[in-house]
């Protein structure tokens, strides 16, 4: 009987530390993506520079989002979350959170559904120019425009906040 006891407690024990393996795993493959220098010096930069910028962010959005794309627990999306705030307010980082992910009811896990990523990819732009309009103490905003992929004008404003030398990527919002 204390061996059955033993061997049991052995195998609990060995399921909880494969699960913190993965878990472990999945936070440190996100430390892997490179996180764009959000210090207020970009503000500076001149527009090729901010471009570049732009395209990094870009991304850091779409590697932390793709990096797992099944099975991921409350916990997994809060690491997600952790990780995207490095770059996003709080309002977009719950934005691209719920775009991308979907709960499923049956094995209580989050999920990217099949199909078409659609993402803020400037990499695939033809053609893309961008002006600091405004900036204060405590924001920043930009206005981009261009050519995407399909040859269709896009126009984006993307407002940022300023904190402790750090910009935070607030609000994105599609003009045309």
């Amino acid at each position: 009987m204390k061996k059955t006891a033993a061997s049991i407690i052995l195998v609990l024990i060995f399921i909880l530390l494969v699960g913190c393996t993965d878990k472990d795993e999945f936070k440190t493959n996100l430390q892997k993506i490179i996180v764009p220098d959000m210090s207020v010096s970009i503000l500076e930069a001149n527009e090729e520079t901010q471009l570049s910028w732009l395209k990094d962010i870009s991304r850091f959005q779409d590697e932390t989002l793709r990096s797992k794309t099944s099975n991921l627990s409350d916990k997994d999306i809060q690491t997600v979350k952790d990780h995207l705030s490095q770059v996003y307010g709080p309002e977009l980082v719950q934005i691209h959170v719920e775009d991308i992910y979907k709960y499923d009811e049956g094995t209580r896990t989050y999920y990217v559904p099949d199909g078409d990523w659609s993402m803020y990819s400037l990499d695939e732009w033809s053609s893309s120019e961008i002006s600091l309009t405004s900036r204060s103490e405590q924001s920043a905003t930009f206005l981009l425009s261009g050519i995407d992929f399909a040859g269709d004008e896009q126009k984006y404003q993307l407002d940022f906040s300023i904190s402790n030398g750090k910009l935070l990527l607030e609000k994105r919002t599609y003009l045309r």
